[in-house]
């Protein structure tokens, strides 16, 4: 018998565009074995729509802001 643990989250693409923020991914449902059953996409094309919580939004917000100035800071820019 396959008893099922959970997700794994693959993969998750973020694109943000001045009308909104677009998330899609993958996921693999895992068996309590730790083996792949399956794998599905999220929000992408012949796929469930998830909407995210105010929560999810804020962290994402907040990861968006953190790369950015990462990435400024390793490229030099002024950041202040």
């Amino acid at each position: 018998m396959i008893g099922l643990r959970g997700i794994d989250l693959k993969t998750i693409s973020i694109k943000e565009t001045t009308e909104a923020r677009e998330i899609e991914g993958t996921y693999s449902l895992m068996s309590t074995e730790n083996k792949e059953l399956a794998q599905q996409s999220f929000n992408g094309y012949s796929s469930i729509k998830i909407e995210m919580s105010s929560d999810t939004n804020t962290h994402l917000k907040n990861l968006i802001s953190s790369l950015k100035k990462d990435i400024e800071v390793t490229l030099g820019f002024d950041t202040k």
